[in-house]
């Protein structure tokens, strides 16, 4: 008589046992089971089991790692950040990159959609890190660009001539971080980033209003003129 075997999908621990007694009582006498095919069954009843519980341990493990990198990702709201990204928007008023070191020269292409570059920009030199040049948002003949994505080239060179790597993205805000679909995504300017192409984060962003402002000078005034 076979000795069943266990299953991580089928048979669990205690319906394993319980087959095995049942069949412990019910084999014959005359031919019973084979103390070495038992004792295999038994090492890997074991080993399965032990797999079930390594399995299990592990996935509590991940759960545990999602939440608190989840948790982390809400304190970047409210912050300042740099997100990698050569795309965008002709309405976007400054075009954003990253310097490795100090350049002597730095210049901007905009691509359309079919490859072709439509302006280009000199910025001319620029220290190392983080760069914004002014877009009015038109092509070198000065006329508006038709809606739709560009793509951000960059060329920089240093004093010797020698290329030096020039990151395009985008500055902004992290107005909120979304779970939606199972892969966190950081809401930045509109736009959702993943929190894998943040290459740089800021101080967080303290908002002030002008009729905040307004209405706290109001009140510091009549304070002090009480008498």
């Amino acid at each position: 008589m076979a000795t069943p075997e266990p299953s991580e999908s089928g048979v669990g621990k205690d319906q394993f046992l319980k087959l095995l007694v049942a069949q412990l009582g019910h084999q014959d006498p005359l031919q019973p089971t084979d103390a070495k095919d038992l004792l295999t069954q038994l090492v890997q009843f074991a080993s399965v089991e032990q797999s079930m519980a390594t399995n299990q341990a592990l996935e509590e493990i991940r759960v545990a790692q999602t939440a608190m990198a989840n948790a982390q990702l809400t304190e970047m709201v409210g912050r300042e950040v740099f997100v990698r990204s050569n795309s965008f928007e002709p309405d976007r008023a400054e075009l954003s990159f990253l310097l490795d070191r100090d350049v002597a020269s730095a210049t901007l292409e905009v691509v359309d959609a079919e490859g072709r570059i439509v302006r280009t920009i000199e910025a001319g030199p620029r220290p190392r890190g983080r760069v914004s040049v002014l877009f009015d948002g038109k092509d070198q003949q000065g006329r508006a660009l038709p809606d739709g994505e560009y793509e951000l080239r960059i060329s920089a060179r240093d004093e010797g001539g020698s290329p030096v790597e020039a990151t395009p993205g985008l500055f902004g805000v992290v107005d909120a971080v979304s779970f939606a679909g199972g892969s966190p995504e950081l809401l930045v300017n509109g736009s959702r980033v993943r929190p894998a192409d943040v290459l740089e984060i800021g101080s967080k962003i303290t908002p002030t209003t002008p009729e905040f402002t307004k209405i706290a000078w109001q009140d510091l005034i009549e304070d002090w003129r009480r008498p």
